[in-house]
């Protein structure tokens, strides 16, 4: 209910936000350039990233599951920004939604190849359909090792794997951390995730890492897989990594987690921000966030289904509502005094007299048999 949780409390069109968003991402994007600096610009200094994850408060997802109704309107999704309670995200998705949308990469029709525009019509043989997938896409695979936990958010990057335990990097890396221009939470209860999208600028401290300095807390490896096409029909890169983690306390303690992000290329944030025609900048906006869209319901859908409390109604029969709240009594406090084992067990039931009225006393909605079968809310369809 919109009126009763705070995150519900700003409902938004999703790709006009995603607009209004881009708009004010190149504008602080201008803004934080020097005053010395003219335009046009030719190296990147900045990325926006979208990324999936769970926004939570208090160690749950802000709001349930499920499309809402607002004022009788279906509401897909709702702005998080700026509101009086702040929420952490927790970033990633599971296994089973990063097998099921992205591991296929460029070997099947998924929905990471449909996301980026590459549809296959049904019925069409599989060899053809796979060609027409690695025409049009490209896929680039990279492994990753960062250090990261030093002081100010800053971590060490190098290429390729470096062992924790015997840190000895076959080429420079490089210490970086990130400063934050911008950000936009987006709640998605409609969706499996929600997305966070945001514009910073990477700060490089030291370009020539030869050795890890002391300090480091936990050891990260990313083994990434970005997909693209191969024409400029699409400005956005899709990153599909999955990224074991190992805490410097404990070596034997090692989590794998994944990540789906979302990054505008290089080259569209440049001709973005060096754009002068307001008319342009518009036009432009208006097709990245139709486009980061499109991505979006291929990789993290919406289900069509109202909250599971939108189809709860009172059972028309208050006879045979009874009756069952009254069958449920009988078998908890058969289950509660059984009989000597001496005796043969028989349950009092209502059933055997049912168009009598059973006693209130025997209505039991805590028995545990007529609990609901905890499926999640997002599950409904499939029941």
């Amino acid at each position: 209910n919109g009126l009763n949780n705070p995150f519900l409390a700003k409902p938004i069109q999703p790709e006009k936000s995603l607009q209004v968003f881009l708009t004010q991402v190149r504008n602080s994007a201008r803004r934080y350039l020097p005053n010395t600096t003219k335009l046009p610009i030719t190296k990147p200094f900045c990325e926006v990233e979208a990324r999936l994850g769970i926004l939570r408060v208090n160690n749950r997802r802000v709001t349930s599951s499920g499309p809402k109704r607002i004022n009788g309107t279906v509401v897909h999704a709702f702005d998080g920004t700026h509101l009086n309670v702040e929420a952490s995200m927790v970033s990633g998705i599971s296994r089973s939604h990063y097998v099921s949308r992205t591991q296929a990469g460029l070997s099947d029709v998924s929905p990471l190849s449909a996301s980026l525009g590459c549809v296959v019509k049904p019925n069409t043989p599989t060899k053809e359909a796979i060609g027409m997938i690695k025409r049009d896409l490209v896929e680039t695979e990279y492994v990753e090792t960062v250090f990261a936990g030093y002081q100010g958010e800053r971590r060490v990057s190098f290429a390729g794997f470096v062992d924790p335990q015997n840190p000895r990097p076959e080429k420079p890396g490089q210490m970086e951390y990130k400063e934050k221009l911008n950000q936009l939470d987006f709640i998605l209860p409609a969706a499996k995730y929600d997305l966070r999208i945001g514009l910073a600028s990477e700060k490089i401290v030291d370009p020539n890492v030869t050795a890890v300095p002391a300090g480091w807390t936990l050891h990260r490896v990313k083994r990434r897989r970005s997909y693209k096409r191969r024409d400029t029909n699409m400005a956005w890169q899709i990153d599909v990594t999955e990224v074991t983690s190992t805490p410097r306390d404990n070596f034997a303690k090692k989590t794998v987690a994944y990540e789906i992000e979302m990054e505008l290329q290089a080259a569209t944030m440049l001709k973005l921000i060096n754009e002068e025609s307001q008319e342009k900048v518009a036009a432009m906006t208006k097709s990245l966030a139709a486009q980061l869209w499109w991505i979006l319901q291929n990789i993290n859908p919406l289900e069509e289904t109202v909250d599971v409390e939108e189809f709860l109604r009172d059972h028309p029969n208050h006879q045979a509502v009874q009756l069952a709240l009254a069958t449920c009594g009988a078998l908890k406090k058969f289950m509660d005094h059984p009989p000597p084992a001496s005796q043969p067990g028989r349950i009092d039931s209502p059933l055997a007299r049912p168009h009598e009225t059973p006693s209130p006393a025997l209505s039991n909605i805590k028995f545990c048999g007529c609990m609901p079968v905890n499926f999640s809310r997002h599950n409904i369809e499939d029941v």
